[in-house]
């Protein structure tokens, strides 16, 4: 994990965004702790692998949303119709 950037100097929670050795970005959190004499920062993904799940969500709300739009237009044609061989007779 790539920390350019990243202030590691202070001693409070440090927040940013973080490269993978895949190229991927994640917005990380750094966590400062203190271990006997040294200090460690202890990197934590906010949000992992949070491409794939935006890329995934975003394929499926494509596929789901055209289909809910059918869907509705075919419910309401059905009692539209409906409707209006009611009012006919």
């Amino acid at each position: 994990m790539k920390l350019d950037g990243l202030s590691l100097a202070d001693s409070r929670p440090t927040f940013g965004i973080a490269a993978l050795e895949n190229g991927e970005t994640v917005r990380v959190a750094l966590i400062p702790f203190s271990k006997e004499i040294r200090r460690v920062f202890l990197p934590w993904p906010s949000l992992l692998w949070t491409n794939r799940v935006l890329d995934s969500f975003g394929r499926v709300a494509l596929l789901l949303f055209p289909l809910s739009l059918l869907l509705t237009a075919g419910i309401s044609a059905l009692y539209v119709g409906r409707a209006l061989r009611l009012s006919k007779s």
